[in-house]
């Protein structure tokens, strides 16, 4: 296996074991906690917000009724976030602290919430990400995996749902990891060292972390069709994809980028998320998928008809990221 896939454990266990050991846990989640699944309908955007959102797109080459979610970052603040590749098979947290700011610069940045970011920088102990390394071990640890890399999104979650995340700012934190020596500003929010990594997915240093652990994830749903996922991002609600899907060019639109579609040749036991779709001049539907922990180039336009045959063929589980519970805001007196 490629060292950077890391979705379920790194041994022989088939493609289709891995799907129903993700759809089992997920049951047993909404078991737990019913509440995730409530429904929790976004309210519209503002007028005006709608609007300068709407003309965001168009000036990107998105025709009207896109909600290409790769954008929310740079329309929120002006530039599209693009921490440093992952090191390890770490792809199932590494690959959802992404979507996880685009949803919240979303709550806060457009629909306007009374709460406040985790930070307001790319990198350093006060960057807009949690502490990916706490919650890839967190999760390790609730599905009992140690040694080697790789973790299911059935455990990601159960961690974001039931403890939340890790600040970077934490003062123990920061206190640690200047004594484990990764402590520079690009070491946040994940450190450039394959062992502090690794030390992290086997459980260490969680115990005596884990009270700071705030800021849960207050809704997430299964995906199971095109159709719900297409509404899903209607609510800028991105979401988790793990499969064995590769992913490779396939063509050039004739509007300038790139058309992808899956590899048959190739196997990527690997987790990316869906962030969006949006309507080329010609009026195609694409599907956003993103893998963005592989550099800030990887993001895959796929025609609509593609992920449909991927959710009619079972090939797939997918998670949304809807609402976070994030700090609240200060009131000003």
């Amino acid at each position: 296996m490629n060292e950077l896939h890391g979705w379920g454990p790194r041994d022989n266990t088939s493609i289709e074991d891995r799907l129903m050991h993700e759809r089992r846990g997920f049951d047993r989640l909404y078991s737990d906690m019913p509440v995730l699944a409530a429904q929790r309908s976004e309210a519209p955007l503002t007028n005006l917000m709608a609007e300068r959102w709407e003309q965001f797109q168009s000036d990107k080459g998105r025709g009207a009724g896109s909600y290409d979610l790769t954008l929310v970052q740079e329309f929120v603040w002006g530039k599209a976030f693009d921490w440093l590749p992952q090191i390890i098979g770490s792809c199932v947290l590494s690959n959802t602290l992404r979507p996880w700011v685009t949803r919240s610069s979303y709550q806060i940045g457009m629909r306007g919430d009374g709460n406040e970011f985790l930070g307001r920088n790319e990198f350093t102990p006060y960057n807009l990400s949690f502490y990916a390394p706490f919650s890839y071990g967190e999760a390790r640890r609730r599905a009992k995996m140690k040694g080697s890399d790789g973790l299911y999104c059935e455990a990601a979650y159960d961690s974001l749902t039931k403890c939340g995340v890790l600040p970077c700012s934490v003062p123990a934190l920061m206190d640690l990891l200047k004594k484990l020596n990764v402590a520079s500003d690009k070491d946040y929010p994940e450190p450039q060292s394959k062992t502090v990594y690794r030390a992290f997915g086997d459980w260490q240093y969680i115990d005596e972390l884990t009270k700071y652990c705030d800021f849960r994830l207050l809704e997430t749903k299964s995906v199971t069709t095109l159709d719900a996922l297409l509404a899903a991002h209607k609510e800028f609600k991105p979401a988790s994809v793990c499969s064995a899907v590769a992913i490779r060019k396939i063509g050039t639109h004739k509007d300038g980028f790139d058309i992808h579609a899956r590899n048959p040749n190739d196997v990527w036991m690997h987790n990316m998320s869906f962030e969006g779709f949006f309507l080329s001049s010609d009026g195609k539907l694409f599907v956003k998928l993103s893998n963005k922990s592989w550099g800030p180039n990887a993001v895959y336009n796929l025609p609509v008809e593609e992920v449909d045959g991927w959710f009619k063929r079972n090939m797939l589980t997918v998670q949304t990221i809807g609402e976070i519970d994030l700090p609240k805001s200060v009131p000003f007196t």
